[in-house]
């Protein structure tokens, strides 16, 4: 669960993320106002603020999941740790009374 998260770190402006994918690639995505990105396992995650928590995990083939938590699968888990590629990016929302708003 996102507790630790404060409000400020959510960006104030649209910018650019820059990262290096599985297949070692430079990519860049584009990340809103109001949202926040890292990568894990050279993934991309995209949290925003909402009013209902739900997980998106979108997939290279152009499919996607989406669930109504903040959990993946095992099949999910096991692509994301094992570096498989398949997965392109994972996209949560987080009810916003989960964040802090201050630091």
């Amino acid at each position: 669960m996102p507790t630790l998260l404060n409000a400020t770190e959510f960006l104030q402006q649209p910018a650019l993320f820059h990262y290096q994918d599985i297949l070692k690639g430079n990519q860049s995505i584009e990340v809103s106002r109001g949202e926040l990105a890292f990568t894990y396992c050279q993934v991309p995650f995209i949290y925003k603020l909402g009013e209902k928590n739900s997980t998106t995990v979108e997939y290279r083939n152009g499919n996607s999941i989406t669930r109504d938590n903040h959990n993946i699968g095992a099949v999910e888990a096991e692509a994301l740790f094992e570096r498989t590629g398949e997965i392109s990016c994972i996209k949560m929302t987080i009810e916003s009374s989960l964040i802090r708003d201050e630091g």
